[in-house]
């Protein structure tokens, strides 16, 4: 452990040891990530893990999360986001930052139904959602807030509206910020549509209101 830790210092006799389970390489990634913010590095010894342990669904999503923050191989990254959900469906973790991934990097069809198998592995009849605020603060938050960060603001209000209000109450995330600037982006995106009626030459059957 205290090898995994030291950094540089600890480099050449922590690749000494002989790893028989995969913590051992996770203790390591974690302090490179963590610790010393040397994503790529962490996503390498990830990568290793999986060389011994392949289907480790930690190491092929932390291998991914670490190159989306070492902004490295999009379409590897990618890749052990998918394995990873592959691997453990069910894992609320796994399927929330494949989904935000996914609406990140540009593949929003692809992050449609990706969506929609998540939520049919975690919480297929929405009980779990209904009954606590957990879901909905790893996983629903974090998935609408990443559509709105690429200006979909009705896909973000698609997604808080398989919460109930009571549930994102009682969350610790700020839906209720994150409500307001879905509903300040929908005010917006109205306001442009009816300047542009507004400054069309020629009388028109259709009103703003009516095309909303």
């Amino acid at each position: 452990h205290h090898l995994a830790c030291a950094g540089d210092e600890g480099t050449r006799d922590w690749n000494a040891l002989e790893l028989p389970s995969p913590e051992f390489y996770w203790d390591r990634a974690r302090a490179l990530s963590i610790r010393y913010k040397r994503y790529e590095q962490a996503a390498r010894v990830y990568l290793s893990c999986l060389e011994r342990f392949r289907d480790d669904d930690y190491s092929h999503h932390y291998a991914a999360w670490n190159l989306q923050k070492a902004k490295r191989a999009p379409e590897l990254s990618r890749e052990h986001y998918a394995q990873a959900v592959t691997l453990a469906p069910d894992n609320p973790w796994w399927n929330a930052r494949f989904v935000g991934f996914l609406i990140h990097s540009g593949q929003r069809a692809e992050a449609r139904p990706a969506w929609r198998r998540a939520l049919q592995a975690v919480d297929p009849d929405g009980t779990a959602t209904a009954r606590s605020a957990w879901l909905a603060s790893h996983v629903h938050y974090w998935v609408a807030e990443a559509w709105l960060e690429v200006g979909h603001w009705r896909e973000a209000q698609r997604v808080m509206q398989g919460i109930p209000a009571e549930i994102r109450a009682r969350s610790h995330r700020p839906f209720k910020e994150l409500l307001a600037r879905v509903e300040r982006a929908e005010s917006e995106e109205r306001a442009r549509l009816a300047e542009w009626f507004a400054a069309q030459p020629g009388p028109s059957s259709d009103t703003a209101e009516a095309v909303w």
